[in-house]
């Protein structure tokens, strides 16, 4: 007797799935314009949310804070020339050597309790002199031998009046 082994033929390769071949062919994709339309209809919702929160918020805020305004009254610093003996014991301002110096002590003269109250006074505001001194900013302009008086309130006529009463004062 002859001994005959029979081969068998290989099994068939198995079916190859698309996850398994997208890292050797990943799949097409549409690039430019079209990618970001694509992606703004698939999550249109998420960002018509997001819009509406925003303009609610900022809505809610506009409607809550109060105006304010401010005016700026610019004032002209001379002071003294050194030398003058005429005006000795009025308490006005003395040149100095240096004309920024000038300029920054006026600029703090024009915001203290003294000049508050007689502002308060005359205008005949209801606000305790520092509450009044809060609402008042007085500024060297630089290069120049002005001073920027800028005063706050909640009316344009308000804030005018407060401004031009510092600088009078």
């Amino acid at each position: 007797m002859s001994d005959v082994t029979q081969i068998e033929p290989p099994n068939p390769p198995e079916p190859v799935s698309a996850a398994q071949t997208d890292w050797f062919a990943p799949p097409t994709q549409r690039g430019g314009v079209q990618h970001y339309v694509d992606l703004l209809l698939a999550r249109w919702r998420p960002i018509v949310l997001t819009v509406v929160v925003a303009l609610l918020v900022a809505g809610i805020h506009l409607a809550t804070t109060p105006a304010t305004y401010k005016a700026t009254a610019n004032v002209l610093v001379t002071p003294i020339p050194r030398g003058s003996s005429s005006f000795i014991g009025l308490g006005l301002q003395m040149e100095t050597d240096d004309p920024t110096e000038d300029v920054e002590t006026a600029s703090r003269l024009f915001t203290t309790s003294a000049v508050a109250e007689r502002v308060k006074s005359r205008l005949g505001l209801s606000l305790s002199p520092d509450a009044l001194l809060g609402e008042v900013q007085a500024t060297p302009v630089a290069q120049a031998s002005l001073v920027a008086i800028t005063a706050t309130s909640g009316s344009p006529r308000g804030a005018a009046l407060i401004a031009n009463a510092f600088v009078s004062s």
